[in-house]
């Protein structure tokens, strides 16, 4: 296309010197909404940060970025906070050493390796819940449990059994949290002092990256030794794979990609079940299809991978918890070379934002956007506008892992309580992941349920 011939996006006018800026941190999810209604062109340019933004708002607009044209864009300046702590991750980085770090890591998470690691799943959240029972637990503090939960169930599947050690991955924890606290504070303040000024806050996370380091280096080592006892493990996997393609990975390398896994699977894992089981507890119709669902697969009897596959609305329910509350709400891009959406320039050097909250909730693409209706998925629906893990070459590898872990919790809490919510009040907050503001308690009631019975 001709540059004459080329359109300039519209713009949202907004503040001579700040632009958007203040509108745009005042409520990011409201003013995205703000932006759908405003602007049915699908593409408005806004002046955030002194940067100039490009909101895409169409799902073949993004597939574009993410897919189609993928290779005119990288990753944006907002996960230049993370490269601090995540070092080059697959999450941070790019061209040809992403590639080939996606290669090596890829076959960890195939379907039928995560599969191996299922019957793990399932042993550590039957522990959860005995520890709940023993304490005659009637309170859930559910998102920090979730935190536990998630992160025991990724330290045995990174290390195997025989090197989990509670008091390390209790550590490991307390250094991923001051990790996750830095990252907030720089995405909201990108003149947050650079880690070389020696403030109180960058000596605590230097830190709590010394330990994490001594840590995990230290449990590579361990495992590069006993190669044969971790076999089904996913850093067993990863050696495996190296051994396949004549190609070591390197302890920094393999200690990136481990603190990767550990910050994208466990608070997003945390967040996306906290939320479930929100929208669990104030939708009873729901919770009686998946105890119909629980009960027809004779969930009493031992659990494994198949079972799973069996649990069809429990993963529609997912999907549309998934659907409603995105824990990666959002992808930023930044145009390095410039390129052209449905005859829109985008110059180089700008940065797209791509709403997963907004797309997902689009009245255009879903019918009834913010009601909770796990059946829409039985049907077809519009997958370009439906990106929980993202979409295109960069898509979250850990998707299958994700979808396993929850549906093994979601399916033994409920067969063993049923919860309820007394506050059912709902606020978000949008840090590095989707969260809930308010710390949500909900009431556990052990049930004695047909499926108890059929155990007995």
């Amino acid at each position: 296309m001709l540059e004459n011939q080329l359109k300039k996006a519209p713009k949202h006018k907004g503040h001579p010197i700040f632009g958007n800026t203040m509108e745009f941190a005042k409520g990011t999810l409201s003013y995205i909404e703000k932006m759908i209604n405003a602007f049915p062109e699908g593409i408005v340019k806004s002046k955030i940060a002194f940067r100039d933004f490009y909101i895409l708002l169409k799902p073949e607009y993004i597939q574009q970025v993410l897919v189609t044209n993928n290779k005119h864009y990288e990753k944006s300046f907002a996960y230049e906070g993370l490269m601090d702590f995540l070092g080059k991750g697959l999450l941070t980085n790019e061209g040809e050493f992403w590639l080939n770090q996606r290669r090596q890591i890829q076959p960890a998470f195939h379907k039928e390796k995560i599969a191996n690691l299922a019957n793990m799943m399932i042993e550590l959240v039957e522990s959860k819940i005995e520890e709940w029972e023993r304490k005659s637990q009637k309170e859930l503090h559910i998102q920090p449990e979730m935190i536990k939960l998630t992160k025991d169930i990724i330290s045995i599947a990174l290390f195997g059994k025989e090197n989990y050690n509670k008091k390390s991955s209790d550590k490991i924890t307390e250094a991923l949290a001051i990790f996750r606290k830095y990252a907030n504070d720089k995405m909201k303040n990108p003149f947050k002092p650079p880690l070389f000024i020696p403030t109180a806050e960058n000596s605590k996370f230097k830190k709590a990256k010394k330990s994490l380091q001594l840590l995990i280096f230290q449990n590579i080592e361990n495992c590069r030794k006993r190669k044969d006892f971790i076999s089904n493990t996913i850093l067993g996997m990863f050696f495996q794979t190296e051994e396949e393609l004549g190609k070591n990975m390197t302890t920094s390398q393999l200690y990136d990609e481990i603190v990767t896994i550990y910050i994208a699977g466990q608070e997003t894992t945390s967040n996306a079940l906290t939320f479930i089981f929100y929208l669990i507890a104030t939708h009873p119709n729901v919770e009686k299809k998946l105890m119909d669902e629980l009960e027809n697969n004779e969930l009493s009897d031992q659990m494994d991978f198949k079972t799973m596959l069996n649990l069809t609305y429990t993963r529609y329910v997912i999907m549309e918890a998934l659907r409603l509350y995105p824990p990666a709400w959002a992808v930023s891009r930044k145009c390095i070379t410039e390129d052209h959406i449905d005859g829109y320039k985008i110059p180089k050097g700008s940065t797209i934002f791509l709403s997963v909250y907004a797309m997902q909730r689009h009245k255009e693409y879903w019918d009834k956007p913010n009601e909770f209706i796990p059946e829409r998925f039985a049907k077809e629906y519009n997958k370009k506008a439906y990106l929980p893990f993202g979409l295109g070459p960069r898509i979250c590898i850990g998707n299958e892992f994700a979808m396993l872990e929850i549906q093994i919790i979601v399916a033994l809490i409920l067969k063993n309580f049923k919860i309820s919510l007394p506050n059912k009040k709902l606020e978000l907050i949008t840090p590095m992941t989707l969260s809930p503001k308010n710390q949500l308690i909900f009431q556990l009631e052990k049930r004695n349920s047909i499926l108890t019975k059929k155990s007995n």
